[in-house]
């Protein structure tokens, strides 16, 4: 009898090791369920009034999706003005740079009464006001969205 056990074994590994770990009769198989648990394995969804852990949860998340949704156009509406002051910064810079240029040709040549009346200074310092007041505009504009993103937060 001994022998036929080791010649089954031999001959089919995989069905000795499966006969051994089956559970035993007297414990419930996986796939039952015992008796009174019929809730804890729905997958009804509970109705909302229904205050149980799975609720409050999927509406804080849902609560949390929201929130960073708005935090998100919000910053994302901040760091376009952002990039477009810093463009704006970069073009005074080179206004700057040129008209330096020029009133160092000008000074050089002995021009210092023709310094304000030379016609390409006279453009560099318009176009480095008006671009000075864009820069103002652009940074009031993330003031006003900050301003608003407050007062959503202080309704909610």
């Amino acid at each position: 009898m001994m022998e036929e056990k080791t010649e089954a074994a031999e001959s089919a590994p995989g069905k000795m090791e499966a006969a051994e770990s089956a559970p035993p009769a007297d414990e419930p198989r996986p796939e039952e369920k015992p008796a009174g648990t019929e809730r804890e394995f729905s997958r009804e969804v509970p109705p909302p009034d229904d205050p149980t852990i799975w609720t409050k949860v999927r509406k804080g998340l849902a609560e949390g999706y929201h929130f960073a949704a708005d935090k998100t156009d919000v910053y994302a509406r901040i760091g376009k003005r952002r990039i477009a002051i810093i463009g704006i910064n970069r073009n005074i810079e080179r206004c700057f740079n040129e008209l330096g240029e020029k009133v160092y040709n000008l000074l050089a040549a002995g021009g210092e009464g023709a310094l304000a009346d030379d016609l390409a200074v006279k453009e560099l310092y318009g176009k480095i006001r008006a671009l000075e007041e864009d820069l103002t505009a652009r940074e009031a504009e993330i003031e006003q969205i900050l301003q608003e993103s407050r007062r959503v937060d202080e309704k909610e």
